[in-house]
């Protein structure tokens, strides 16, 4: 195979994103905003809260018939940054 069949060498500089889709789904991420930081930004701390709990309790009520274990991950963070943002 010659090289110019090759893919480009990554240098030592560059960062290998891995795809996570319960603490940071790259489909929800444009340039260096991720989707969740524009929302609380919107939202407010307490308007946040209730987006949290929101997505808690929809990820918590879907589980067995849509995505299975991964949601019940995904109902986790949220209340994890629900928690996490109280009296913030």
């Amino acid at each position: 195979m010659s090289s110019e069949n090759l893919p480009p060498k990554e240098s030592a500089s560059e960062v290998v994103v891995v795809h996570d889709p319960v603490n940071h789904p790259s489909h929800y991420t444009r340039g260096p905003v991720e989707a969740i930081d524009a929302i609380k930004s919107a939202l407010g701390d307490e308007g946040f809260i209730d987006y949290c709990i929101g997505n808690c309790m929809k990820y918590t009520f879907r589980w067995r018939s849509k995505g299975g274990v991964e949601d019940l991950r995904k109902a986790a963070w949220y209340l994890n940054e629900a928690i996490k943002n109280q009296g913030a």
